[in-house]
């Protein structure tokens, strides 16, 4: 979800702003994340360090970090593969509802911003969730 509204610009605009600068932000945070302390990547089973969330410059070169500059290396290459699958997804899901994607878009560049109320008239009703549906 982080990533769409950048996709959706690509796909509609075929450029970037920097609309999406905190969600990019926010992705990039949790990749990081996922790779460093839940181990949900490629590198197994370990947690590292994640020295970029102390709030005082000088903090964490003081800290150290618990793993060689390789493996600070192997992270950042991680980091950037699960941002660029989650990219490419939110590309496969926008396009496979592209007309619904242009909707919005031309309802945005006409009002600026859409309540509820106008997504839903674009969009249609929001599917039931699992747990809201009857048995």
């Amino acid at each position: 979800m982080l990533l769409a509204g950048r996709t959706a610009e690509e796909l509609v605009c075929g450029n970037v702003t920097t609309g999406a600068e905190r969600d990019l932000t926010e992705a990039t945070r949790l990749a990081r994340r996922m790779v460093t302390r839940w181990g949900m990547g490629e590198l197994g089973l370990a947690a590292f360090q994640a020295n970029a969330e102390h709030p005082f410059l000088g903090y964490e070169l003081a800290q150290g970090r618990d793993h060689s500059e390789a493996t600070a290396a192997r992270i950042d290459q991680e980091v950037q593969r699960v941002l660029a699958e989650r990219h490419a997804y939110a590309g496969r899901l926008l396009t496979d509802a592209r007309e619904l994607l242009d909707h919005r878009a031309q309802a945005l560049l006409q009002a600026e911003t859409l309540d509820q109320h106008a997504l839903a008239r674009i969009l249609g009703p929001r599917p039931a969730r699992a747990e809201e549906k009857p048995e």
